[in-house]
């Protein structure tokens, strides 16, 4: 049994991915995929939307499987590096201490 497979991502999703449902679909199949390590090919893919770009990430994260991506353009890099930094920065907000208020009318 081969351990890798290639996956046209154009092809198996299209060449704009838009939705968060996109990726879900994309990473369904590749964890039907009885390989151990895909690759992704982002050729002839033209755009990602921040909503598929995160969705990606985080179900990349949580799989089983090594995700390699390859021939990715610019602008969808670009895309995808940026939600990978905002990601990281809502991971470090922490609340350290609430003030509960009153909204009762009695406080007026």
């Amino acid at each position: 049994m081969t351990t890798t497979n290639s996956i046209i991502v154009s092809e198996r999703i299209a060449e704009n991915l838009a939705t968060r449902r996109a990726a879900d679909e994309l990473f369904d199949f590749v964890q039907a995929t009885p390989y151990k390590t895909v690759t992704l090919d982002f050729k002839s893919v033209k755009f990602s939307s921040r909503s598929f770009a995160h969705e990606y990430l985080i179900r990349k994260k949580d799989i089983d499987k090594k995700v390699v991506e390859k021939n990715m353009s610019v602008p969808v890099r670009k895309m995808f590096k940026l939600v990978s930094k905002e990601s990281a920065k809502a991971q470090h907000i922490v609340a350290t201490s609430f003030r509960s208020v009153s909204l009762s009318a009695k406080s007026f």
